[in-house]
Formats: C-alpha cells, structure tokens, sequence
C-alpha cells in the first residue's frame, strides 16, 4: 500500500515537472521570438497611419488624415486608437516604438486572454485544464515566427485577435448565465466588433447564432 502510494506520488511530482517545464520553454519561446523581432525594420508601412491619427486626433480633436481637415475614415481599426493614443501621449517622440509596443501589448493581452477562455471557461477536470493550457502554449509557440510578426507590426492584427478572444469569453459567460448584464455586454462588444474591424462581425452573427440554435436543440432533447 506504500509502495503503491509512493509511486503514484513520483508519478504526480514528475507530470508536475514536466508541465512547468513545458510551461516555461514554451514561454521563453514567445518572448524571445517577439524581443528578436524587436526592431523598427519590422513594422508595418501602415502602422504608421494609425499613429498619424492619433496625432490629429490629440492634436485637434477629430480623426482626420490631414491635419486640422475634415474627418476621415481611412482607418481598418477605429477602435485600436484607445491602444495607440495612450501609448503616444507616453511617447510623443517615436512613432515607431508607438506602434510596436501597441501591437506588442494587444499580442499578449491576447495569449493572457486566450489561457484565461481555455483553463476558466472550459469545462474539464483539472488536469484536462492544465493540458490544454500547454496544448495552447506549445501551439502559439510553433507558430512563433508568424506570430512575432504581427506582435512587432505595430498593426491592428493582435487588437483584433485580442477582441474576438475577449467576446468568446463573454459569450461563453452568457451562455452558462443567461443574465441580461452579461446579454447586453455581448451585444455591446458584437456591436463594436465593426469598429475593431469589419470583418470580424461575422462572429458578431455566428455565436448569438449557435448559442440560440444549441440552446435550442439542448431543450428539444431534453423535451
């Protein structure tokens, strides 16, 4: 019974080894594949349009292209301007350590984001939690080099992965309350997603969608 005993803790110190030290490679992965990517060589032309209006935008209260003219929409992100704007008042004299560290913010905003929708909003024991975590983790890392890219583009791409990760969450979050807070707030953020960008608003229809249909279907069997 000892013996047994003790095994079964070897065997749980070990799983517990690996898993940390799986954690940690895979970590030091991303953050090293982003600082390589460190660089003002490696931003977007573009990236440079979204700093543009956040200057006009500080500067004379609008969001326009040229100075002091008439307000625009040349932007694919209106919304990324509450990332890019506070970043610039900090740094008002490099454009392009702006638009890096906006990109680079929302980048791991998204991978915190994407390890909270995994370990607290799916339902599974504890150790299926832990391993799909990692599973997360190891992913994210072997997609490093694409990934890094966007992190030190200084474009609105991580914003985006970031939102769509953050309105998951609050669908999940629906989806087991079903409280009008937690309705409006999804709607709120679906709604928004056109500001974030266009495209995205197709999760703006699919989810509230499936979460209806399946809901649906969940009473159906249950009937």
């Amino acid at each position: 019974m000892e013996k047994n005993t003790e095994t079964s803790l070897i065997k749980t110190t070990v799983v517990n080894r690996c898993f940390w030290i799986i954690l940690i490679v895979s970590s030091l992965v991303l953050i090293f594949g982003v600082l390589s990517r460190f660089s003002i060589f490696n931003i977007w032309d573009d990236a440079f349009m979204f700093v543009r209006y956040a200057d006009n935008l500080m500067k004379y209260g609008k969001l326009s292209w040229n100075p002091g003219m008439e307000p625009s929409y040349g932007l694919t992100s209106i919304l990324y301007l509450i990332v890019i704007t506070p970043i610039r008042i900090l740094i008002s004299n490099n454009p392009a350590l702006t638009a890096m560290l906006s990109s680079m913010l929302c980048g791991f905003l998204f991978i915190g984001l994407s390890i909270l929708l995994v370990f607290k909003y799916i339902k599974a024991t504890p150790t299926i939690k832990y391993s799909l975590v990692l599973l997360t983790l190891i992913s994210l890392a072997l997609a490093n080099e694409h990934l890094s890219a966007h992190f030190c583009s200084g474009m609105d791409t991580t914003f985006a992965m970031s939102y769509i990760t953050l309105y998951l969450i609050i669908a999940i979050a629906f989806e087991r309350s079903s409280s009008l807070k937690t309705g409006i707030t999804l709607g709120i953020i679906g709604g928004l997603a056109f500001s974030v960008r266009p495209d995205i608003m197709l999760f703006s229809y699919i989810v509230p969608f499936s979460i209806i249909l399946f809901a649906r279907e969940a009473l159906t069997w249950q009937g």
